[in-house]
């Protein structure tokens, strides 16, 4: 699976995103076979990342990405409620939320994506208070305050976009003093 994942990822970086999905496709179905035959977490973890992985594949067909990204969200919740602690489900949780943020946006329907990126700002915000000194998870909320803002200005809520974007400003200012080569924070 994972020279699957090797060429998946180098499709991609050539834009061939349809070989991409098809391998990623692959992997998907590897990854539910693994699950339905030792449910662990961490197959069942690797199984929501490809489901994300191909809905994220998706992102021109968010009608047939979203079924897939409630899945792995569901799949995640499931996980993220047996270990509460563990920050790397509550950052995968924060990835879907974004991604079903963005289904729901493209799809026409802003106030549920408002709704997604609610729930996912939420986990951002803290994970980014409980380790202030985590770029990454900086980076998480600054994205998911952009993308929350931009849902907003969608639905026509101006006071609420700007209120989004002056939140995350600052965050990606000190971001970038940070990690200057970030090409995310450009």
């Amino acid at each position: 699976s994972q020279s699957l994942e090797t060429l998946g990822d180098l499709k991609i970086g050539a834009g061939d995103q349809s070989g991409a999905l098809a391998v990623y496709e692959k992997i998907l179905a590897e990854r539910r076979d693994l699950a339905a035959a030792d449910a662990s977490p961490a197959h069942l973890r690797d199984l929501a990342a490809a489901l994300l992985k191909v809905a994220q594949l998706k992102s021109r067909d968010p009608a047939g990405a979203l079924p897939l990204l409630n899945e792995s969200y569901d799949i995640t919740t499931s996980l993220a409620a047996n270990d509460a602690a563990n920050p790397d489900l509550k950052r995968d949780l924060v990835h879907t939320l974004n991604a079903i943020g963005s289904a729901k946006v493209d799809l026409g329907d802003p106030t549920a994506g408002i709704e997604a990126y609610g729930k996912s700002l939420d986990i951002a915000r803290a994970l980014a208070l409980a380790d202030k000194s985590n770029a990454d998870w900086q980076q998480e909320l600054a994205a998911t305050l952009t993308q929350r803002g931009n849902a907003k200005l969608a639905r026509g809520d101006n006071v609420g976009a700007i209120a989004a974007s002056h939140e995350s400003t600052p965050l990606r200012r000190t971001l970038l003093t940070k990690t200057p080569d970030e090409p995310g924070l450009q």
